[in-house]
């Protein structure tokens, strides 16, 4: 029985894009946001809220181990409406997979997920327009908080091709970090 008018935003960010998301959607939701570190040595997360969101960056193709380790112990009502966003510079890859099985054992069902494509962080990118990708990635943003206000449910980014024509190398590139 999740309170259907609050949103809390649970946010993990290395270099400040998944921040950035977690702000502009909390603003859009009228929601609060709050970092995933500052909870994370508790043993269970606990909320009642009705519509509950994480926002992270993919690391190497998947979660952050800080991440995987929020999920799990994330603990929602059962009618709450759960969100994930991810920002990559590249692709989703296996993340939104990868949290949906985490917040699976912990008993919390993803309702949606979905990605918006940031500035790479993890290397350079020759001739990325910084400038145009934040643009694109603010007007991204609107159209998530519109999906994510009208509960819409699925698995919702870009670069699905690239994602397709990635996957069988992603062993090869994520990190043991990653894999906890």
């Amino acid at each position: 029985m999740g309170d259907p008018v609050l949103t809390e935003i649970y946010y993990f960010s290395g270099t400040g894009n998944s921040l950035y998301a977690a702000k502009r959607l909390a603003e859009r939701l009228g929601g609060r946001f709050l970092p995933m570190a500052a909870v994370g040595e508790r043993e269970e997360v606990k909320t009642a809220a009705g519509c509950v969101g994480l926002v992270f960056p993919v690391y190497y193709g998947d979660l952050p181990a800080l991440v995987r380790e929020f999920a799990k112990k994330l603990r929602c009502a059962p009618d709450a409406y759960v969100f994930a966003v991810c920002t990559y510079g590249g692709a989703a890859m296996a993340s939104l997979r990868s949290l949906r099985k985490a917040l699976k054992r912990g008993g919390t069902r993803l309702s949606v997920g979905l990605g918006v494509h940031m500035p790479q962080n993890a290397f350079l990118k020759p001739k990325e327009d910084r400038a145009a990708v934040y643009a694109d990635a603010e007007k991204r943003l609107k159209i998530l908080a519109e999906k994510i206000s009208a509960r819409r449910r699925g698995v919702f980014y870009e670069n699905v091709l690239l994602e397709l024509m990635m996957v069988p190398m992603q062993p090869l590139v994520i990190r043991p970090a990653c894999k906890r």
